[in-house]
């Protein structure tokens, strides 16, 4: 006699973000009479659940749109972290201490759940917790604030709005990523879409971005790899292309990296209590919409600004005319990078330009940069003086202070022996007063760019350039360009002579000048 089996009992499939706390303990046969006062955290659906449990990765990018639930999902990481590892220790990570701090910011937000959740004691001077099991997690600001960092031991650093901070910031805090505990050691940076950020340049160069900026379906959770060389990053899409590129060691040394591009649509809480922010979003202007509604990389606020790129023509160097008078205009900067100290100093610039009076057309026909000491600077620009030849002139310009006109004597004279024609430029004025003349000639489409390898800086800069000096956006290109253009388009190019009587006294004979 054979008795059949019975089969097992189908349960109804239902995503368990869907539910509510008595339908969820009636689906698990759990009487939720006796659970009402139990707090749950957890993530809200699969995008989010796959960030959560990313023990693979050693980077991760997760973002991209706004009201994807960013900050709750990584503070819900860190949170595992505590309770599951003894040794766990992290660290959350914003460029300033007022963006931790402020109303509805990250601080106060992983306090609540810290202290509810895991009976964590918040010190709110130190803006750390310190847990049960004897764990201490902190916050700290990242802008020039390196030595708070220093001998500090992470299993993890979460990285608040990553693209605001400075690339080599972010890049430091890999060497902390160090202590004793079981879990990956992990470098978080959670974002929304910014053109001007490093973050854009790795999902580029990694292959994440489509021709228009988004993120490819097919690359959206997929590992990659990327290793440092001779301070450049290069990204594989497997471990071998990395191998056969750059050998064993560099592979095997190689950090594995992700994006995971979720927004709204990923974070059923926004879709269910709080259906009015996706409104705002769809009704934000284009270019905003296209940035934290549908995460698209290649928008910038800055486009509809003072410059754009399609404003220019990109020529080859045979269509320039022959007959234009040339100069050199330098922004001189003289800080060699350190890792310690300064590791972004300004940079020295110099723009070789053209203007052609006939059809008031300005031709940038080259650009230099530098960044080292001034000796290595001085040479540079005598080298570049012989490569253009003496027909061009040299502009330096003349900033305030006393030690700024020393410098700039001993230049000119340096170069006024070798015989060079030199002109100062007197950098008065506000930066927009001293770009206008440029710009109103770039929305007249009256700006040719010569085709180099410097054009994509020389055009990135002028995009965001919004006429005021910021701390951490560079502007030398804007300042050696603006004095380029207003020296070539001048009815005259005259050195200008300085007359040292003193010396004159000494020489004896007779002297036209009085």
């Amino acid at each position: 006699m054979t008795t059949a089996k019975a089969k097992p009992r189908q349960r109804k499939k239902v995503k368990y973000y869907e539910l509510n706390a008595p339908e969820l303990f009636n689906y698990l046969g759990i009487d939720h009479r006796y659970m009402q006062d139990i707090q749950f955290y957890a993530p809200l659906s699969k995008k989010q659940e796959v960030f959560l449990n990313d023990q693979d990765n050693d980077i991760i990018v997760y973002g991209g749109q706004a009201g994807s639930g960013k900050t709750q999902v990584s503070i819900l990481r860190m949170l595992i972290g505590v309770l599951s590892d003894p040794n766990y220790a992290a660290c959350i990570c914003r460029q300033s201490k007022v963006q931790l701090k402020g109303a509805g910011a990250i601080f106060p937000t992983a306090t609540r759940v810290f202290e509810s959740a895991a009976g964590a004691t918040t010190n709110k001077v130190e803006l750390s917790w310190n847990f049960p099991n004897g764990q201490e997690l902190k916050a700290l600001h990242l802008w020039d604030n390196q030595n708070d960092y220093q001998g500090q031991q992470s299993t993890e650093f979460y990285v608040d709005e990553a693209t605001q901070c400075k690339e080599s910031d972010v890049v430091y805090l890999m060497s902390r990523l160090r202590s004793r505990a079981k879990r990956t050691h992990q470098l978080v940076l959670a974002t929304n879409p910014l053109y001007d950020s490093f973050i854009r340049i790795w999902l580029e160069k990694a292959g994440y971005l489509d021709e228009d900026g988004f993120c490819k379906p097919e690359m959206d959770g997929v590992t990659t790899y990327m290793a440092r060389i001779e301070g450049e990053w290069f990204f594989t899409k497997t471990f071998e292309e990395m191998e056969k590129m750059f050998g064993t060691d560099t592979a095997e040394e190689a950090y594995r990296f992700v994006f995971y591009s979720a927004g709204v649509d990923d974070n059923p809480y926004i879709k269910r209590y709080l259906p009015d922010y996706i409104r705002k979003l769809d009704n934000l202007p284009a270019l905003e919409k296209a940035m934290l509604r549908l995460g698209c990389w290649y928008s910038k606020a800055e486009a509809s600004g003072y410059f754009k790129a399609e404003w220019v023509k990109i020529v080859e160097q045979s269509q320039v005319p022959l007959h234009l008078k040339k100069v050199r205009a330098y922004d001189i900067a003289a800080t060699l990078p350190d890792k310690e100290v300064n590791k972004n100093p300004d940079w020295t610039r110099g723009i070789l330009g053209a203007y052609d009076r006939e059809t008031a057309t300005f031709y940038v026909l080259d650009m230099v940069s530098l960044r080292d000491r001034p000796a290595m600077v001085q040479a540079m620009i005598e080298r570049t003086a012989a490569q253009d030849g003496k027909n061009v002139y040299i502009s330096l310009p003349l900033d305030p202070g006393a030690g700024a006109l020393e410098a700039l004597i001993n230049k000119r004279a340096r170069l006024a022996r070798l015989g060079y024609k030199v002109l100062v430029s007197k950098t008065r004025g506000s930066k927009m007063e001293r770009a206008e003349g440029f710009l109103i000639a770039a929305q007249n489409m009256q700006v040719v760019l010569v085709k180099g390898d410097w054009n994509k800086a020389f055009i990135e800069e002028w995009e965001g350039f919004d006429g005021k000096s910021s701390k951490g956006k560079k502007d030398d290109i804007v300042d050696a360009t603006s004095c380029c253009y207003r020296h070539t388009s001048s009815n005259s190019l005259i050195p200008s002579v300085v007359f040292n009587r003193e010396r004159a006294s000494r020489m004896g004979g007779s002297t036209l000048i009085e």
